[in-house]
This record gives C-alpha cells, structure tokens and sequence, in this order.
C-alpha cells in the first residue's frame, strides 16, 4: 500500500498560492514541504512513501495507477488531489526545454469539484474518474486517455463534462474503436480537428441521437452503425 494524505487548508492556500505565481515563474520549484506530514498535510493512510513525478506512457496508465493507489472515498476530497498534484506535479505539468511550464487553466491543476463544468479538467483526477467508473472494462476508456499525462484534448474534453457518458461502457468502446490507431495506439490524424467526423462533431452526434434515442442502451455495434458518413474516413482507417 502506498501512503495517502491531504492538504490542509492551510497547505491547500499555500498550494494555490504557488500556482498563482508559476505562470510568471516558471522556473519555481514545487512546494516539497507540503508532501510530507506536518501542520500543512495530514497522513490518512500509511505505507510505502508516494512516488515522485512518475513517469507514465499516457492518461491512461495514470489512471489505472491511481485507481489502484487511492480509494474512491477520497474521489472528490480537493486536499487528497492537490496533494497528489503536489506528489505528481512534473508528471502533469513538465518544465519544458524552452523554460516555460503548460499551465493552462487552473482547474488542470487545482482541484475544483465544487464547479460540474470543470471538475473533470484536473489532469490527475480527470483519468482516475474515468477509470474508476469502467473498472471492471478499463480498455473501454482507452481512446478518451491514450494522450500524455499533461495532455486532455479535444475528445477528452467534449466527451468527459458528461457524467453520463463515462458510464456508458458501449460509447467508450466505440471511441476507443474509431479514433485510436490500431498500430500505434495512439489517436489517428484528424480527430483532435473540427473536419467533419473529428471529435466535436462526436458530441453534436450524440446530442442529436439523443433527441430519439436512449445512448445507455446501445451497444458498440449499434451506435457504428448509427454513425453517419461524415466519421467515414475514421471507420477506414485502421
């Protein structure tokens, strides 16, 4: 078992404070104070100490990690997942060669569970909710997470601001089965575009499906072959 804290709200400020300075700083070293138990952080589960900036290949080996590592108890608990930010931080956010840092929004980095239209941007627990949701058929989620750890994209996103869509086991294969490269396991040319099929016309799709349609229900092969011609060029491809 691996240990488990959180950030109190004292650290949980120090920690916001830190990314508040870090777009015109970039160069500025995580707080590795708060990693440890003391006034800032709490131990809640003891083991082996927590990996620092682990490397992953993608999203998707992050989540499985972290669904192994941290119970669903503590999904929506915003110190446990600054903490872990705090654990992973150049795993999510690597200082690049030229001296800069991706920060991007806030939300990739501070955990607000508080606000639905942006909860699921945190880069940690982003994949970990949708792994924790198709745990028991995790390669379903593939397609939605088969991007580097400090990378969303566009069908993580379109996809991931609907609770409902994370559940749907037969969506997810069907992503998984349309956009990722067979070969390369990695998502094909076009799909992170606004060119017909690409992943934004993914959600106008189901939103008009919708409309006659109850998504849950069908299956991977149904909602093939429900797609119209525009996502053509991605069901050729291999």
């Amino acid at each position: 078992m691996i240990q488990v804290c959180k950030l109190t709200p004292d650290g949980f400020a120090r920690y916001e404070a830190f990314l508040a300075r870090l777009s015109s700083e970039p160069n500025l070293q995580p707080p590795a104070n708060l990693i440890a138990p003391s006034r800032f952080c709490l131990d809640l589960l003891a083991g082996t100490p927590p990996p620092i900036n682990k490397k992953f290949d993608s999203r998707f080996d992050l989540g499985r990690f972290l669904v192994d590592w941290i119970p669903s108890e503590y999904r929506r608990d915003k110190g446990v997942w600054a903490w872990l930010t705090l654990c992973l931080f150049e795993t999510v956010c690597p200082l690049k060669s030229n001296g800069t840092r991706p920060t991007g929004q806030t939300a990739r980095l501070l955990p607000i569970f508080d606000d639905y239209r942006r909860h699921y941007r945190h880069l940690l627990a982003g994949p970990y909710l949708v792994c924790l949701a198709q745990k028991e058929t995790p390669e379903s989620a593939f397609g939605l997470l088969c991007l580097p750890p400090d990378k969303a994209g566009d069908l993580y996103e379109q996809v991931a601001s609907r609770q409902e869509r994370l559940v749907n086991t037969g969506l997810l294969n069907l992503l998984t089965k349309l956009y990722v490269d067979s070969s390369t396991k990695r998502l094909k040319r076009g799909v992170q575009g606004k060119k017909g099929g690409a992943a934004r016309r993914m959600e106008a799709f189901l939103s008009q499906l919708e409309l006659t349609h109850d998504i849950k229900s069908l299956t991977q092969e149904d909602l093939w072959a429900m797609l119209p011609g525009e996502f053509d060029r991605f069901k050729e491809e291999g």
